[in-house]
């Protein structure tokens, strides 16, 4: 048979999407040690408050990590570093436990249900309404003051209020995830009159679940790098228990200028984005 025959029909390997990056991980060893301490700033600041989501994004983005598999390798991170959070805050008393089932589960519901809703709206409605959102909450942290009695620090809000409010988390969640720690901070605190130390476990359970289902769906789609996520787990959960013990030990309105701190920070980047 005549070669050139034989070398015609060989036909290109053709590289999966979500390994293509993988050439950039034989870089130096400083670079790795930069993104590795950036990493764990980013597990360190979304476990003390928010925040922490855009520097592991930015990290992905510079290992050349096609969009959608940034994506789903980012929901696997927030995941680690909401799990290591919420177990310290859960340990340290900073999770209002009845409220956490209602929200959690009608929140994977919203997530769900809010698809095809969210992807519909054009990116300034979307930016307006956590801009809003966040204003709200920015303002009522403000000016909630500390119960005397610890106890009582949380109104009762019935049965409807969690599981309806939960379904609109959901969706901001699962769908968008934009400031999706500050708003539901500000949710919990506006609606539940929660302290920010609670409202912020009690967010991290919620987005935990979220992200579970979420990294779940991208893994099936072939959307997570594993190896990767492994990789920048490690240093995001070791920040991200810093970072809850460190807001434990934070009084309440060094904790409440923090929160106000990068809501601004955030509001002036979304308001870039529409401008």
């Amino acid at each position: 048979m005549d070669p050139r025959r034989i070398v015609s029909r060989v036909r290109p390997v053709k590289v999966p999407d979500h390994l293509e990056h993988r050439p950039i991980m034989t870089s130096s060893y400083p670079i790795w040690a930069f993104l590795i301490l950036i990493v764990f700033l980013g597990g360190f600041i979304g476990s003390m408050i928010s925040g922490g989501s855009v520097l592991v994004f930015a990290i992905l983005a510079f290992l050349n990590v096609p969009v959608k598999t940034a994506i789903g390798t980012l929901k696997f991170a927030i995941m680690v570093l909401c799990l290591f959070s919420a177990v310290t805050f859960l340990r340290g008393g900073a999770v209002n436990v009845k409220l956490v089932p209602p929200l959690m589960l009608s929140s994977l519901a919203g997530a769900l249900l809010g698809t095809q809703i969210i992807l519909s709206l054009p990116n300034e409605i979307v930016n307006a309404i956590v801009i809003l959102l966040i204003c709200l909450g920015t303002a009522s942290s403000l000016r909630l003051e500390t119960p005397k009695n610890p106890e009582s620090a949380s109104a009762k809000p019935g049965r409807i209020l969690p599981v309806l409010t939960g379904l609109l988390l959901g969706i901001n969640i699962g769908m968008l995830g934009i400031a999706s720690a500050l708003i539901t901070i500000s949710v919990l605190i506006s609606l539940f009159r929660l302290r920010m130390i609670e409202a912020n476990g009690t967010s991290k359970m919620i987005i935990f679940a979220n992200n579970l289902v979420a990294c779940v769906a991208y893994a099936i789609n072939n959307n997570v790098d594993l190896l990767l996520g492994v990789l920048i787990a490690i240093p995001i959960a070791i920040g991200s228990w810093a970072g809850a013990k460190t807001a434990l030990k934070m009084k309440g309105p060094t904790l409440r200028m923090v929160f106000v701190g990068i809501s601004l920070l955030t509001i002036v980047k979304l308001l870039s984005e529409i401008i």
